[in-house]
């Protein structure tokens, strides 16, 4: 499996890390930009991600517009909703309006809030089945 990692919290980012290499390969990005730059390369590269990782607060690009802007991507490149690439959203951010932006706006397959805990993070695998 393939994971992106995107959070400007270092700490958090080896964190999610730290759990995910278990399973595949991660990628890490510290902003939004980076984030989605690396979606684009890896769709080129015939090698997609299976989870994505996004925190709401980055410098340069914020988690909602860059999952806005990875199902644009998905879009245009003819997949279907019901093939969207898992997005979960790690984000200290638990009130109603983020969570509602994340779900409506743009798509968001998962929002687990901080503290991450590697329980979550396996919980949140096993919902999309992405481990048995």
């Amino acid at each position: 499996m393939r994971f992106l990692i995107a959070d400007d919290n270092r700490f958090s980012m080896e964190l999610i890390k730290s759990v995910l290499e278990e399973y595949g390969e991660c990628v890490c990005a510290e902003d939004g930009v980076i984030a989605v730059e690396e979606f684009k390369k890896s769709l080129k590269d015939g090698n997609p991600f299976d989870l994505i990782c996004l925190d709401i607060r980055m410098p340069r690009m914020d988690g909602q517009e860059a999952l806005c802007k990875i199902r644009e991507i998905e879009r245009k490149d003819g997949a279907s909703i019901e093939h969207d690439t898992v997005v979960t959203m790690i984000t200290a951010l638990d009130d109603e309006m983020h969570i509602t932006e994340a779900f409506l706006k743009g798509n968001a397959t998962g929002y687990i809030t901080k503290p991450i805990t590697r329980e979550k993070l396996i919980d949140e695998m096993t919902l999309y089945g992405l481990l048995c």
